[in-house]
């Protein structure tokens, strides 16, 4: 009896159990989809897909790529593929030639070398020929050089040596020396007679009588004379150290102002003196005086001056010198003086 019991309770027990795990695989049945998780899966899939096409890829185009980049080093850079873009027209041909070739030196075919384009950029900025450098630009297999340039604007004769430089309206000396007054420019003012020697292309001329000088070729140029005028001589001192200038019409070479005004300090004498250095080295020319804006009271303005100039040129038939004197235009009026044989 006790065993029939027993085998009945297990039986109940195993049917107990089947209905569990039935009502169970019902409910696992019966729950919905999660369309939320499942597209986050496929995302994270699709990130770590693309990861590793990206990887593939990269290897794949790195060896094209390095190809590519190798042989655009081994293309030289040459000076016709060179643009100075906002180059002046007075720029002579040799000028040009320099600055391109400073490119060229510093500046390869390669189209990612941007260390190449800096460098260049400080190279020129190193050029005297060259005011401000503002950028170089790669156009493809050309080059842009984007810069504001300095202009010859007169030549000073060193007094160190017997050669002439050109400097720019500051003053600033420019790489270019000719030995002879025959290898300027016959357009370029001539500025003789200053004390100190250069200081290098890039460098400001130093002294006072090199600013008189260029502020003189500021006022007369343009002028209808100025091809009579061989040179601006600033040597000439007084005693108070003032500058006197003379414009030679005959010869452009300096006068020995040595003797100028040594006994004096007063102006008119200064004055005299330089008349009579003029006539007894029978000088062609016209006496200018102070330079323009250090006339105060001693000279006329620089103005009232180049109204004289005009009027003498006017009256001797466009010689400014009274054909073959000495004009002086620093005094009260106009003067011609005759050659001294003295």
């Amino acid at each position: 009896m006790g065993w029939f019991i027993s085998k009945k309770n297990k039986k109940k027990k195993k049917s107990k159990s089947k209905s569990r795990a039935k009502k169970k695989s019902a409910r696992v049945e019966s729950e919905p989809w999660d369309w939320e998780r499942t597209l986050v899966g496929l995302k994270y899939v699709g990130m770590v897909l693309a990861f590793v096409a990206l990887i593939a890829a990269w290897q794949f185009s790195k060896s094209h790529l390095t190809e590519y980049v190798s042989e655009w080093r081994t293309k030289p850079v040459t000076i016709e593929k060179v643009t100075l873009a906002n180059a002046p027209a007075w720029m002579y041909k040799s000028i040009r030639k320099d600055l391109k070739n400073i490119v060229v030196e510093h500046v390869d075919a390669d189209p990612m070398n941007q260390e190449g384009l800096d460098s260049c950029l400080s190279a020129l900025q190193e050029n005297a020929w060259i005011r401000y450098a503002l950028r170089v630009e790669r156009h493809n297999d050309e080059l842009v050089v984007h810069a504001l340039y300095r202009k010859p604007f007169a030549a000073v004769a060193d007094p160190s040596t017997s050669e002439f430089h050109w400097i720019d309206s500051q003053g600033v000396q420019l790489p270019v020396a000719a030995d002879s007054l025959d290898q300027i420019d016959p357009n370029l003012p001539v500025i003789v007679g200053v004390e100190k020697k250069p200081a290098g292309a890039g460098h400001v001329w130093p002294g006072k009588d090199v600013i008189a000088g260029l502020s003189l070729v500021q006022r007369l140029d343009r002028q209808p004379y100025t091809r009579q005028i061989k040179a601006i001589d600033v040597g000439a001192r007084d005693d108070n150290g003032r500058i006197h200038i003379f414009l030679p019409t005959d010869s452009p070479r300096g006068l020995d102002w040595r003797r100028f005004n040594r006994q004096s300090v007063q102006p008119a004498h200064a004055r005299d003196e330089m008349r009579r250095v003029l006539q007894v080295g029978r000088r062609t020319g016209v006496i200018w005086g102070l330079p323009p804006g250090d006339e105060q009271s001693i000279d006329p303005d620089a103005n009232s001056k180049l109204i004289r100039l005009i009027s003498v040129h006017d009256r001797y038939r466009g010689s400014i010198d009274a054909r073959g004197k000495v004009v002086d235009i620093s005094g009260a009026a106009a003067m011609v003086l005759q050659p001294s044989y003295e």
